[in-house]
């Protein structure tokens, strides 16, 4: 018969109760995913590192920085310029589960 085990077990086991390390590694894995978004969306939009660099005012090694999610948790004004460079309004939502707050 198959057992089965707690996923907070599961998790403890694996990581050795070792929350800090889990979380960063969430916070990579999610400004990884985030950031490949924002490749795709300007690759979309027809532009190039260089046209969003300069849009933003920022050199394109910075964009490209952006886009493999190396940004610092202090970086919100710049990727609303990174928005507006691409015609959009970036919009901050806090999402408590079943509930959505847009508090910017």
């Amino acid at each position: 018969m198959t057992e089965f085990h707690d996923w907070d077990d599961i998790r403890a086991e694996l990581h050795d109760g070792d929350d800090e390390a889990l979380a960063a590694e969430r916070a990579r894995t999610e400004a990884w995913a985030s950031a490949f978004h924002l490749a795709e969306e300007r690759k979309r939009l027809g532009l190039t590192q260089r046209q969003v660099a300069e849009l933003m005012g920022v050199s394109p090694g910075r964009v490209s920085q952006i886009e493999n999610g190396d940004l610092d948790a202090n970086e919100v004004a710049t990727l609303s310029r990174y928005a507006r460079a691409l015609g959009a309004r970036m919009r901050i939502i806090f999402d408590y589960g079943n509930d959505l707050r847009q508090i910017a």
